[in-house]
Formats: C-alpha cells, sequence, structure tokens
C-alpha cells in the first residue's frame, strides 16, 4: 500500500531558503487521499507560504486522471 505524510512547512520554508518565488502543484489522486496535497492542501500549503513573505506564482491540483487497463 502506498503511504504519504505531509512535511512541515518549517522543513518546506528550509528547502525554499533564499528563494522568493514558487509554484505548487498538488495531484487529485494519493495526495487527495492521504491529505498531503490535494486542493485543500494546496490551497493552505499557498496561504502559509504567503504569510511568511514567499510570492507564490501559482497554485493548481491535477484533477485524476482515469486508468485504463489494456
Amino acid at each position: 500500500m502506498i503511504g504519504q505524510t505531509q512535511k512541515l512547512i518549517e522543513e518546506i520554508l528550509e528547502y525554499l531558503e533564499g528563494e522568493e518565488k514558487v509554484v505548487l502543484v498538488g495531484c487529485g489522486g494519493c495526495a487527495t487521499v492521504f491529505h498531503t496535497g490535494g486542493e485543500t492542501e494546496v490551497k493552505e500549503m499557498a496561504k502559509a507560504l504567503t504569510e511568511t513573505g514567499k510570492q507564490v506564482l501559482a497554485a493548481n491540483w491535477a484533477r485524476k486522471l482515469p486508468v485504463h487497463v489494456v
């Protein structure tokens, strides 16, 4: 089984040290199910990063694509 955990904002800010602009991309699949990067989490992360002075250029998420088995 696949599992995911969301990183703490402090850890993300460490990765972004020295960067002013960011683009956020989430997913409508597993990241939505595990609450690590779906629509809600992308919006929350954009807000948190903006509050820390980062310029969020885009914050979007991909809808879950259908899987076809052939």
